[in-house]
């Protein structure tokens, strides 16, 4: 595969306030280094926009801080275009945390090999992800939810809490959600089927 000398990144360049605005992300062509031994090059496909990230922009305490100049932090999916790694050959698909980047050299762990006969570059994205890990592991290791249980979900129609819900059936337990008003409401009742309880009532904020 044709491998670029240079990588598009979005970087931060100002901490922003209550709110992105045009100039606190700014675009850049940095050059791309080639791998060394044990390292390979990824182009990513997809990444994502997660709550957190706007934190780190800003600097805050309860999380580390991005330096001004560095590019947003996130979670990717992509295929290797080039490889100084024999046990990640070219065209493997990898999920990595390496940000907005179109092109990234790092080394790929072998969890970060996303095996495509499960899923696509989306799909490792949110339910083979952080996202579906995270869902998984409150449901099944930290709830240790059985068959007619009742579980609460907060912000059930958030990322973690929609796929949390969804596992939740698997072990057909009763399923109650919180909500912020009439909009989400309907939204959980149309892609959930019906099957949340949606706790307090629909009120708008």
């Amino acid at each position: 595969m044709s491998v670029p000398s240079h990588a598009d990144v979005i970087v931060l360049n100002r901490r922003p306030g209550p709110e992105l605005r045009p100039g606190d992300l700014i675009s850049e062509r940095r050059p791309l280094r080639a791998p060394d031994p044990g390292e390979v090059v990824v182009r990513n496909l997809v990444t994502r926009v997660d709550p957190y990230q706007l934190r780190m922009l800003r600097g805050s305490a309860e999380v580390t801080p991005l330096a001004i100049g560095e590019p947003v932090p996130a979670n990717c999916v992509g295929v290797v275009v080039r490889s100084e790694d024999p046990g990640v050959p070219v065209g493997t698909q990898v999920a990595t945390y390496t940000g907005w980047q179109s092109y990234a050299t790092t080394r790929i762990a072998p969890t970060e090999i996303a095996d495509p006969s499960l899923g696509g570059p989306v799909e490792w994205l949110s339910v083979l992800g952080t996202t579906g890990v995270t869902a998984y592991v409150g449901i099944h290791d930290i709830g240790r939810v059985q068959a007619g249980d009742s579980v609460l979900i907060s912000a059930a129609s958030g990322a973690v809490g929609g796929v949390a819900g969804q596992w939740r059936s698997r072990w057909t337990a009763r399923r109650c959600g919180t909500r912020w008003n009439q909009r989400v409401c309907r939204y959980l009742s149309v892609v959930m089927l019906g099957t949340i309880s949606l706790a307090g009532g629909c009120r708008r904020p």
